[in-house]
């Protein structure tokens, strides 16, 4: 398997927070920060590309690298790629609304640890009985380490006595996202297929309309012709009248 959406993620990334390193505004410029406004809707997805500092990045794509490769080869390129989006998105939707329910995690975020926490659950439920390298040293079960850090999250954010410097309702997001995915996933899938299909239908009646509207168009240039022609002959009309003809003949 050559893991297409795996490199992609990983080098977007990189590209990211080497330009962030030029240029510091640019971390900043998509962060998620706890206000909404008409960027967040881009900055609900990037943020999750975008990485404070080398360890913070050289430890997600350890992470990712070693995690979602093997899922990424059980689900395909493609509905991976989804559902990683998909949960960059909704762990950054969670982490909005959870800084105004609970003020104290508010802060600037960035990394994709709210989508790697999502991989994370998907692969514990497609391998109950494997194992991990907590911190990548210690051997544990998954189910044990599952727990003790979905626990650990749930602790550390909605208790203001714990500084972690970590995003808890993100990661807490994360998780949610991917019980949701491996819980429904027939149905999600349903509901992408009807959605897809919904906008393919509404670009081909756009198209049929754009077509019509332009035949409808070139009618009414070609009436005016015709008339011309008729009353002075084929050599009356010019080389634009010409054309318009010419046009209007294929569209028939």
């Amino acid at each position: 398997m050559k893991n297409n959406a795996v490199t992609g993620i990983i080098a977007v990334s990189v590209i990211l927070f080497l330009l962030s390193l030029f240029s510091s505004p640019v971390k900043f410029a998509l962060a998620i920060v706890p206000s909404i406004d008409l960027s967040l809707a881009y900055r609900l997805l990037l943020y999750g590309f975008m990485h404070d500092g080398w360890m913070h990045l050289i430890m997600n794509m350890l992470a990712l690298f070693f995690i979602a490769k093997p899922v990424e080869n059980i689900l395909g390129t493609k509905s991976f790629l989804k559902l990683y989006l998909i949960s960059v998105y909704f762990s950054g939707i969670i982490t909005v609304l959870i800084s105004f329910l609970i003020p104290h995690t508010s802060a600037v975020v960035v990394g994709a640890s709210g989508a790697l926490c999502s991989i994370l659950f998907v692969f514990w439920r497609m391998n109950p009985d494997a194992r991990l390298l907590l911190f990548f040293v210690i051997p544990v079960n998954i189910r044990t380490a599952m727990i003790g850090l979905i626990a650990f999250d749930i602790v550390c954010m909605v208790s203001p006595l714990f500084k972690t410097g970590l995003a808890h309702s993100t990661h807490l997001g994360g998780y949610l996202c991917g019980w949701l995915y491996i819980a429904h996933s027939e149905r999600i899938a349903i509901f992408f297929a009807s959605f897809s299909r919904m906008l393919d239908e509404r670009r081909a009646r756009r198209e049929q309309s754009r077509r019509e509207d332009r035949k409808r168009i070139f009618i009414e240039e070609v009436d005016p012709i015709l008339k011309k022609i008729s009353e002075n002959g084929i050599d009356s009309i010019s080389d634009i009248e010409k054309a318009i003809l010419k046009r209007a003949g294929k569209l028939k």
